[in-house]
C-alpha cells in the first residue's frame, strides 16, 4: 500500500498550428498514457490542445472545478503567449512547464520549437508576479515536483490549532523542495541574451504578454 499523499493534478498542451501541432496531439496522447501510471495521482486532462485564448479560459474553467493541487502545462509546440497567464488567471496554482525535446528534422522548419515555449511561459509568468512555478525539459515528469505538490497538499489538508506554526504554501515549499536546476533555468528567462530563443529585457516595468510568432 502507497503511503505517498494522493493528489490531484491538472494537465494541459499547448499550441500552435503554425507548427506540427498534430505530431504534438500524438506526443501529448502518448503522455497522457505514461501519467495515468504515476502512483497516487489523479489526473484532471484537458483532452484537446489549448490553442487559443477562448481554449485556455474553458481550460481554466474545466479545472477551477476538478479542485487540483498543482497544473502541469505541456509546451506541445510553440504557442501563443498569454494562454499560461489565462490559466494562471483562474487557478492560481504551482505550475510544472514542460518542455519536449524537438523532433527530427524533416526538411522543413522547425517542427514544435516547445523549448521556446517553455521559454515564453516562463517569462511571462515572471512578468506577472508569479514565482511558483518551475520547469523540465524532456519525456520525464519531474517527480521531484509532483513529491512537493504532495507536501503542499499534505499540509493544507492537516487540520491546525490557532497556535501552531502556519502551513507551508506553494510559494515557500516551492523554493526550497523543488530541483535547482530547474528553478534556476526558469528564473533565468529575464536575463538570457539576445541570441537565444528567450531574449529579455532585465527591466522589471510593468510589460504586455509577448506572443513572439
Amino acid at each position: 500500500m502507497s503511503t505517498k499523499h494522493r493528489i490531484t493534478l491538472g494537465l494541459v498542451c499547448l499550441a500552435r498550428k503554425t507548427f506540427d501541432w498534430q505530431a504534438a496531439a500524438g506526443i501529448y496522447a502518448d503522455m497522457r498514457k505514461n501519467l495515468a501510471k504515476l502512483d497516487e495521482v489523479e489526473w484532471a486532462v484537458v483532452e484537446e490542445l489549448v490553442i487559443e485564448p477562448e481554449d485556455a479560459r474553458k481550460a481554466a474553467a474545466f479545472l477551477a472545478t476538478r479542485g487540483i493541487d498543482g497544473l502541469v502545462c505541456i509546451s506541445g509546440t510553440f504557442h501563443l503567449g498569454h494562454l499560461v497567464l489565462e490559466l494562471e488567471k483562474v487557478l492560481r496554482k504551482p505550475t510544472l512547464l514542460w518542455g519536449l525535446d524537438e523532433l527530427p528534422y524533416d526538411g522543413g522548419k522547425i517542427r514544435l520549437n516547445s523549448v521556446c515555449g517553455v521559454n515564453l511561459n516562463a517569462s511571462n509568468l515572471y512578468k506577472a508576479g508569479v514565482r511558483n512555478y518551475t520547469v523540465v525539459i524532456g519525456q520525464r515528469i519531474d517527480e521531484d515536483w509532483v513529491d512537493a505538490i504532495r507536501i503542499i497538499a499534505r499540509a493544507s489538508a492537516r487540520p491546525m490549532s490557532p497556535s501552531s506554526a502556519t502551513a507551508p504554501t506553494a510559494s515557500s515549499i516551492s523554493r526550497s523542495t523543488i530541483p535547482t536546476h530547474s528553478r534556476n533555468w526558469a528564473f533565468s528567462s529575464t536575463t538570457m541574451n539576445s541570441t537565444t530563443c528567450g531574449a529579455r529585457r532585465s527591466k522589471r516595468e510593468p510589460l504586455q504578454p509577448e506572443n513572439r510568432n
